[in-house]
């Protein structure tokens, strides 16, 4: 029903046709044909893809795959406009079989939903990238990354966690929240072998755990200040001391993207012989991965090539990080105020006539004890840290997750993007506010809570020293005794103390719902009926509240809010993580959290689940705190109640489960059973209908209903 196309279009499909020989224009009318009987629209946008697409298939292959295709178009024409747009694609990916196997499978699963198929040709689906990775030499770091960690734990004997970007390139990256979270790329296929994409991994996480036991993260600016800022000043004006961390000093410079490349350049070759001498099975990787020029920046690449080998050498013999940091800008300043001669010594072996000889840059290595350097009485030990710890920030990190859409059966891969925002606080005003609200409450809470203390010890029989005799014991030691056998020195017993092995995470819905003030109209308080509260002020007070009740009974928590606005921009705001103690600086948090955007459950509970799999402890809970439905921009369709977002967010939690994490889910929303039910079991949600009641409802959850999971 060529008809039904424009008259632009049906000029652009003859002259399409026209291009190829006999048996292939049979085979691709007919498929395009049926696309546009089927739905004329999409093929507008196709048409002119499809020329170039079959020219990059080889004419041996080219014929058969559209034979495929056109026994596709008679079973499912909905495919082939997608397929269309994807074929060069998954030719490059996947050779002449695979495709023909790809096209196999997407029509089976078109069969089955018509939804799925057309996501399926589309690369829209997991089980379609699947499909075509069969013969891939890819490799994904959500494939790996169970045993990159424990490769990375074994040679840094840290624990590091790892974080999935956009971008490769060698040397990694920093790491980033103090050097205990690593980004590394979501796929590296730069190579045509399954086993070097592999190798370069495991390259990547070696030069980290060496950035680890060498000190780059220890590197302080602020100390090196006076052999740094003659160099700074070459080429910025400015003369304010920097922040005593890597990346605002390196924001000093007018390419702050050149200076890092230049410094992990510089410390790499500082820390791999290093790494070597230290563990040599690891030589030949990085004597191969230092081969791997291509993966640099250019310009970076063109600036290390003019050093001499003696530079590096002496460096990676008695280089120190404060060395590596002042070399890499001695580089970057010989480069910005020569910048236009570099490309005319690409070839040279030196900085010809720039000072940067082999003598000159040799004496520079050996000379300065940089490590020397006094301490700067500006700042303290904790502002240093602090600073550190703001520097190395996972604000700008991307975290990139799937999504699991019900209508196709299947997950949208790499579908959301998600960041870490940091929370302004409040210094604590609301905290202490709800201290005082609630003086009675607490304190009955606190009494509660404390009860659970008692269980928390065992006796503990057949000790050899303890706090009471054990009697049996005693009898029997002293009958062995008596008929003449050696006796027991195992007579005593003792209460000791049940390590708790619990983590639980609070998960707060920040979504703009919970900007509405509490209806009044019911009986309540009068001074709820003054203050005219708002639902995000409530859950504040019952979170202040259950984090004091926690801090008596010992259990490990974390705190944490989301919001959305499409699936592009998920925010997960961290309040308290499992490090941080409830000092003044997370309790300012806890009254900085405000209303925001929407509510993309799915892709918070998943960040959460990743961050609740670090922690080391048997029992692990998820408590997400809502006052409605999962709902976001793009978020499946605008229907009530929203089916995707409810089925994407069951299917987190499902994932949570399967990870030993036992999720509760806790809304104020009056019509939540309407919903829970189809997110989670019956034991695992509750409905608070009287939102006013949960600053002392949410304790007393958390002890009789929550905890009690992980007995079940």
């Amino acid at each position: 029903m060529f008809s039904l196309l424009t008259e632009v279009d049906r000029y652009r499909l003859a002259t399409l046709l026209d291009q190829f020989a006999p048996p292939v224009r049979v085979f691709l009318g007919r498929s395009l044909m049926a696309a546009a009987e089927f739905d004329h629209r999409p093929l507008s946008g196709v048409l002119p893809f499809v020329e170039p697409t079959l020219r990059v298939i080889p004419p041996e292959s080219r014929l058969k795959i559209l034979e495929r295709v056109a026994q596709l178009s008679r079973a499912f024409p909905a495919g082939v406009a997608s397929l269309f747009r994807t074929l060069g694609r998954v030719f490059d990916e996947g050779g002449e079989q695979r495709t023909l196997e790809w096209i196999a499978t997407g029509e089976s699963v078109g069969g089955r939903n018509a939804d799925a198929g057309t996501a399926f040709f589309a690369l829209r689906s997991r089980t379609s990238l699947l499909a075509i990775r069969g013969a891939s030499p890819a490799v994904y770091l959500s494939d790996v990354q169970g045993l990159l960690v424990k490769y990375l734990h074994m040679l840094s004997g840290t624990a590091v966690g790892l974080t999935e970007v956009d971008t490769l390139s060698f040397p990694p990256p920093l790491a980033v929240e103090e050097g205990i979270l690593m980004p590394l790329p979501f796929c590296i296929d730069r190579f045509p072998t399954y086993e070097e994409n592999f190798r370069l991994y495991r390259v990547l996480v070696a030069h980290h755990a060496g950035r680890v036991e060498l000190g780059t993260y220890t590197c302080s600016p602020m100390r090196l200040w006076s052999a740094l800022s003659p160099l700074v000043q070459r080429i910025n004006s400015s003369t304010a001391l920097p922040a005593d961390d890597l990346l605002s000093y390196f924001h000093l410079f007018p390419r702050p993207d050149l200076i890092e490349s230049l410094f992990l350049v510089v410390e790499g070759k500082r820390i791999t012989p290093r790494l070597v001498g230290r563990y040599p099975g690891l030589r030949a990787d990085l004597m191969w991965a230092d081969t791997l020029l291509s993966l640099m920046p250019p310009e970076t690449a063109v600036v290390v090539s003019q050093l001499p080998d003696s530079a590096w050498r002496e460096l990676g013999a008695t280089g120190t990080v404060s060395q590596a940091l002042v070399l890499a800008t001695r580089l970057y300043v010989e480069f910005f105020e020569h910048e236009s001669r570099f490309s005319a010594v690409r070839d040279n072996s030196r900085f010809d006539g720039s000072g940067f000889g082999e003598e000159d840059t040799t004496g520079f290595l050996t000379g300065v004890e940089l490590e020397a350097e006094p301490e700067s009485p500006l700042l303290g030990d904790a502002a240093r840290a602090e600073r550190r710890r703001r520097a190395l920030t996972a604000a700008d990190l991307r975290h990139v997750y799937d999504e699991w859409d019900y209508e196709i059966d299947d997950y949208r891969p790499h579908w959301c993007e998600l960041r870490e925002i940091a929370l302004p606080g409040d210094e604590g005003a609301f905290f202490s506010k709800t201290l005082t609200m609630y003086p009675e409450l607490i304190r009955e809470i606190k009494r509660e809570f404390q009860r659970l203390r008692p269980r928390m010890l065992q006796a503990v029989k057949g000790l050899e020293d303890g706090e009471d005799i054990d009697l049996n014991a005693t009898v029997s030691a002293r009958i062995d005794r008596l008929v003449g056998n050696s006796p027991s020195t195992k007579l005593y017993s003792a209460r000791q103390l049940i390590e708790r092995d619990v983590a639980v995470l609070l998960l707060l819905d920040l979504s703009a719902s919970t900007a509405k003030q509490i209806d009044e109209t019911r009986e309540t308080t009068a001074a709820a009926r003054r203050d005219g509260r708002k639902v995000i002020d409530v859950v504040k007070e019952a979170v202040t509240i259950l984090a004091v009740a926690l801090e008596e009974i010992g259990d490990a928590y974390a705190i944490y809010g989301f919001s959305s606005n499409g699936r592009y921009d998920v925010e997960v705001y961290p309040v308290k993580t499992f490090r941080d103690e409830l000092a003044l600086e997370v309790q300012g948090r806890i009254g900085g959290l405000t209303p925001r955007g929407g509510t993309r459950m799915g892709t918070a509970v998943r960040h959460v689940t990743r961050r609740l799999k670090s922690v080391a402890s048997r029992t692990k809970l998820l408590v997400l705190l809502s006052d409605g439905y999962p709902e976001d921009a793009g978020y499946g369709k605008p229907v009530v109640p929203p089916t995707y977002g409810l089925r994407d967010t069951a299917m987190a939690l499902r994932e949570a489960e399967r990870c030993g994490i036992i999720p509760f889910c806790l809304t104020v929303d009056k019509s939540g059973h309407d919903y829970l039910r189809e997110m989670c079991a019956s034991s695992r949600y509750m409905m608070i209908e009287d939102v006013l009641s949960l600053p002392r409802e949410l304790p007393k959850i958390y002890q009789r209903h929550i905890r009690t999971q992980s007995a079940l």
